[in-house]
């Protein structure tokens, strides 16, 4: 598999669940069409094409950072606080799982040794507050010993080789309930790779935190700033940081999460489907809600729009006045 493709969540997501589960033995098959009846588990842009599911088909839809799908009777979240409303109570809408670790990480040179020059940011562009984007923050660090290093091709995602500390922060100022929906990947590639973590206010890397040696929490590059010159002048705590990164990086490893997505699959998502498929009264209700939901979240999305017309004709309304 190309690193191109590597990295498309659908694709890796998916497909790593079934490899792994299928390694164990558990009984699964990989499809290229959705099945008219069972259990199907995919990621939510594979599950685009099951507008409506048949009566006999149990939808299991890997969210990631998407909307929810509208008939999914369970959805596989990335963040702990990333909750789906639930349509119906005998159904599971949202059960979180550990996203599995990125392939082919490529851990810091230990050649490397005790130098702390190289710090940078591994992932799409897109994902980097824009403060750290700027000449100006480069010529900072700069200025302080440091060289500013962005690896933001998708080629180069796996490569943490001659880091010496990771930054990620996706928005400056932030609360951590605003990014409910995204998941602790940069955290656990940190401690995989073994290098220390400056990371955002998120929820997903505070539902992992144990102690402050899992990383260093920033909201600002003042306080990144803190953060490396407290970790470039304490030797200590960067090897401490290190090490319990490793003991860490064991609960996020392979032979662990595929445990515990057997444990869901064979106590949670088959009773489900066991109740579902025994009660025609369920299914009946449950269609007729996902509707009913589906119906009010355009007329949600249409009232929005003519909200913003509105605001739109007031303002040039009174800019007419006014000029």
């Amino acid at each position: 598999m190309s690193r191109k493709y590597l990295f498309l969540g659908k694709f890796d997501w998916t497909l790593q669940t079934y490899l792994h589960l299928k390694d164990k033995g558990f009984p699964c098959e990989l499809a290229k069409t959705p099945p008219s009846e069972g259990i199907v588990l995919a990621h939510k842009d594979f599950l685009e094409d099951i507008p409506r599911p048949s009566q006999y088909t149990f939808l299991i839809c890997l969210k990631s950072d998407r909307t929810p799908h509208g008939y999914a009777q369970v959805h596989i979240v990335q963040n702990p606080e990333d909750r789906v409303d639930k349509v119906q109570e005998q159904f599971v809408d949202s059960f979180f799982i550990p996203h599995w670790v990125q392939p082919l990480l490529i851990p810091r040179n230990k050649e490397r040794g005790e130098r702390f020059e190289n710090i940078g940011y591994v992932g799409s562009d897109i994902e980097l507050a824009a403060e750290f984007k700027e000449k100006s923050w480069k010529d900072v660090l700069k200025s302080m010993g440091f060289n500013w290093v962005m690896a933001t091709t998708s080629d180069r995602w796996s490569d943490y080789g001659d880091l010496d500390a990771l930054v990620a922060i996706r928005k400056c100022n932030s609360k951590s309930e605003e990014l409910n929906f995204k998941p602790a990947t940069k955290l656990y590639n940190s401690w995989h790779t073994g290098i220390p973590a400056i990371l955002g206010v998120e929820s997903a890397y505070r539902a992992e935190r144990k102690s402050e040696l899992d990383y260093i929490e920033a909201n600002s590059p003042e306080e990144v700033i803190r953060a490396l010159k407290r970790l470039r002048d304490d030797r200590e705590l960067r090897e401490k940081m290190v090490g319990n990164g490793r003991v860490r990086s064991e609960e996020t490893k392979p032979m662990v999460l595929v445990n515990k997505w057997e444990d869901f699959l064979i106590n949670v998502a088959i009773p489900a489907y066991d109740r579902w498929c025994n009660s025609e009264w369920a299914r009946r209700r449950y269609f007729s809600m996902c509707i009913i939901r589906k119906g009010s979240s355009r007329i949600k999305r249409g009232i929005s729009r003519i909200a913003r017309v509105l605001s739109r004709i007031q303002r040039d309304h009174l800019e007419g006045i006014t000029s």
